[in-house]
């Protein structure tokens, strides 16, 4: 199990006796559900990056900055990371570098979760729009 908390840590305990597994300290708090997809964790912090850790040993595998907090919880899908950002941005992140793919502006701090079905990601953003994009724009 991975927990996030307001001391600026990701926590991975055993599910079974609530053990410490270990911790891995971000550089501001930790607001957003991780995703863990194929061994992989990806969480946002309030330091403005995403990062991936390893799911047993909570190594670090990469980490990116946006241009603000990262509240939103990543999605992953098809071998991209998907989070918002309080830089008004949708990221589209390679699950396995960590490097940009893409990233689309809103009107507004993207703090909801995206979602991805039928190829189109859905998300929110606070300038009171749901967008659409398709998952892999054209380059």
């Amino acid at each position: 199990m991975y927990v996030g908390s307001d001391d600026d840590h990701l926590y991975a305990l055993d599910a079974g006796t609530g053990a410490l597994l270990w911790r891995y300290k971000t550089g501001g708090n930790v607001w957003s559900s991780p995703a863990v997809p194929r061994g992989v964790v990806y969480v946002g912090s309030e330091d403005n990056h995403l990062y991936a850790l390893d799911a047993g040993t909570g190594d670090l595998l990469s980490r990116y900055g946006t241009g603000d907090w990262v509240l939103s919880s990543p999605t992953v899908s098809g071998g991209v990371v998907y989070v918002g950002s309080l830089d008004g941005h949708l990221y589209a992140l390679d699950a396995d570098t960590g490097d940009l793919l893409w990233r689309y502006e809103t009107g507004d701090d993207v703090r909801s979760s995206p979602t991805v079905a039928s190829g189109v990601v859905f998300v929110g953003s606070v300038d009171d729009h749901l967008y659409a994009l398709l998952a892999s724009p054209p380059r």
